[in-house]
């Protein structure tokens, strides 16, 4: 079970891992989205694009606008790389973790400047060049996260800055309070037979609480 960080429980994730690799998101987002062979770590392409516009699920960035896109692809991104892309946001040492998520809020605050731009699209891009690092900062996850809304006395870029970095941090807490069990759960979601594609820790636990949220919402 995975114990969340307000003391809840979610029973039996490996079943929930099961039903989404299945049925939601992982072919068309964390297999199709992920780096072709050649391509730059730092730099967001077509597939990127795709892999977050193309899967029903993901109401919010399905639709994202093309300016985004246009900014945002084709060239390295300075802030991502400033972050190893082997640099674990679970296990990683916390100097590298912070310095990493220093890099992330300051590029999803420059990228949260543009019209319909918040946290999920920029964290469900960034995810796909650092699967094990980035945390997607989704409406149905951040509850089950027990995150605060930051002030509303900040600018609308770094009120979204600030919320991706409350996602991080408190992914991060949640994968460290589940240790031996998230080992466990990493081994078991990248031994299954669809799975093709290596799913990060930090990703498996995204992949549990969405689903869990999804199945509990009223």
């Amino acid at each position: 079970m995975i114990r969340l960080l307000d003391g809840q429980v979610i029973e039996e994730p490996q079943q929930l891992i099961r039903r989404y690799v299945k049925c939601h998101a992982y072919a068309a987002y964390d297999r199709d989205g992920a780096p072709a062979p050649g391509d730059d770590p730092d730099t967001l392409t077509r597939r990127q694009r795709q892999a977050v516009n193309g899967w029903q699920g993901m109401r919010m960035a399905r639709c994202s606008p093309a300016p985004f896109w246009e900014r945002w692809s084709g060239h390295p991104l300075p802030e991502l790389q400033q972050i190893p892309y082997d640099l674990d946001l679970i296990d990683g040492r916390d100097a590298e973790v912070e310095a990493g998520i220093a890099a992330i809020c300051t590029l999803v605050s420059r990228m949260a400047e543009m019209y319909r731009v918040g946290d999920v699209l920029p964290t469900k891009a960034l995810h796909l060049l650092r699967p094990r690092f980035v945390a997607i900062s989704d409406s149905l996850v951040r509850p089950w996260l027990c995150i605060r809304e930051p002030s509303y006395t900040l600018d609308d870029n770094l009120w979204y800055a600030e919320q991706a970095v409350a996602v991080q941090r408190a992914m991060r807490r949640l994968g460290q309070t589940n240790e031996p069990m998230l080992t466990e759960l990493h081994a078991y979601a990248n031994g299954l037979p669809a799975v093709t594609t290596p799913l990060s820790k930090v990703r498996i636990l995204d992949m549990v609480l969405w689903l869990h949220a999804r199945l509990n919402s009223s």
